[in-house]
Formats: C-alpha cells, structure tokens, sequence
C-alpha cells in the first residue's frame, strides 16, 4: 500500500508529461517534464548513434548532478532537491525507426520503465526534471512506541492528577478533624465554666 501511495503521484505525472510518440518527418522534438523523488535517475536507451548533443544542465539551485552518456544511452542522477532542465540531441544519417526505453528511479520506489516508439532522423529531447523529498510514512514499530509513549504520559498525567485530589482530600480531612477537636475543646470549656456556676450556686 505504502508503494502504492508513492506511486501514483509519479504516474500521473508520467501519463501528463510525456506526449505520445508518433512518426515524424526527419525532425522529431518533445518536451518530458517528471516529478521525482531523491535520490533520482533519468535514464534514456535509445538506438546506437555516435552523433549525440547533450545540451547544458542547468538548475535552480546549486546541486550536485551526474550526467553520462554513450552512443547507446544517456543518464542523469542527482541526490539534491531540485529543478533540472537540459536537453538531448540525436543525430542519425537517415530516418530512423527506433523503440527508445525511458528508465526512471525515484526515491525508494521500484524503478519504471515506459517505451517511446519514434521515427526520424534527428531527435530533439527537452528535460525537465523536478527533485523533491521522498514523503515518509511511520513504521509499525513508530507508530506502536508513539502510542505507548501517548498512553504512559495519560497515565502519569492521571496519577498525577490523582495524587493532587489526594493531597486534597487530607488537607480538608486534616483541617475539620482540626475544627473538630476545637469544637471538643470549646464544649468541655463550656461544660467546665457551666458545672463551677452550679457549684456556686448549690
């Protein structure tokens, strides 16, 4: 389920970014825009060319990048937070009908592969390529020590609370037990004074 969730943000945005691949005259172009997660790896296999064009990477920010590049494939890594954008330039001597494979890696969700088919001679690719964290989701074990964590400090809490109700309760008890012996001191001073006035009276 967890999978899930962290997957479906990156094929919505795959479906949205990437037009479909048709056939062309001998000039092909389009734009791939991708939400990824860090650490995030671009990969593209296309068919073998030593006429390739790997336009200036560029950031927003000052991030770290990898870029390689073979007359078979081209790849683009980073681990930083970013947006990226560069481009892609493939030159064939003649039209040339092709299946390229886009690879993408993002975060720690299991690689996706989609296919492109395409036919020109000359192939134009725009990156642009957005880097943001990885959501994380709290384990069973987290969760189940955030729960007793709750509970222990509800039950400290209750106890506290129980002990202050206590005190309470002892220092009223002490208070009328002490107006009680009051009460018992005035009477038999009472009693006293009344018991020598009959006295002196008799």
């Amino acid at each position: 389920m967890r999978r899930l969730l962290l997957l479906l943000p990156l094929l919505i945005c795959l479906t949205a970014a990437i037009p479909p691949a048709q056939a062309q005259g001998p000039r092909y172009e389009t734009k791939i825009r991708l939400n990824l997660y860090a650490p995030a790896i671009v990969k593209l296999e296309y068919e073998y060319t030593r006429n390739i064009t790997v336009g200036d990477v560029s950031s927003l920010g000052p991030s770290l990048y990898e870029v390689r590049h073979s007359p078979e494939y081209f790849q683009f890594s980073t681990e930083n937070i970013d947006q990226f954008t560069w481009t892609l330039e493939l030159q064939y001597g003649v039209r040339m009908r092709q299946v390229m494979r886009l690879t993408i890696f993002s975060g720690s969700t299991p690689p996706n592969t989609i296919e492109l088919p395409v036919e020109a001679q000359e192939l134009i690719i725009n990156f642009e390529v957005t880097v943001q964290p990885e959501p994380r989701y709290p384990t069973s074990d987290e969760i189940a020590e955030r729960l007793m964590s709750h509970l222990m400090g509800t039950l400290e809490d209750y106890h506290g609370e129980n002990q202050r109700i206590f005190r309470a309760l002892n220092r009223t008890i002490a208070f009328y037990g002490a107006l009680a012996a009051l009460n018992v001191v005035a009477i038999v001073a009472v009693a006293a004074l009344l018991y020598k006035q009959m006295e002196r009276g008799g």
